[in-house]
């Protein structure tokens, strides 16, 4: 995943200002700063139900093993023919 360092913040934050302008960063900052907070919301509750799901799978009785079946035999489907030198 690419960084995100303070040269691009910069470039953003002016993007930002020029397509907003002042009157509109606060309130375009809050409603991203929400939508910040509820995708990671979102992921944390996803992360715990994958690891209760996860626990709930380690812990479940292992099941018996079925019984081992024999290695198949090899079977010659045609057998060699013996060749007259007559």
């Amino acid at each position: 995943m690419p960084q995100v360092g303070p040269l691009e913040i910069i470039v953003i934050l002016a993007v930002a200002l020029m397509a907003f302008g002042p009157n509109e960063m606060p309130k375009v900052a809050r409603q991203a700063a929400t939508a910040w907070r509820q995708v990671q919301r979102f992921r944390a509750d996803v992360g715990s139900k994958f690891e209760n799901a996860l626990a709930e799978v380690d812990d479940a009785p292992a099941s018996t093993p079925a019984r081992a079946e024999p290695p198949p035999q090899r079977v010659d489907r045609d057998p060699p023919r013996r060749v007259n030198s007559d």
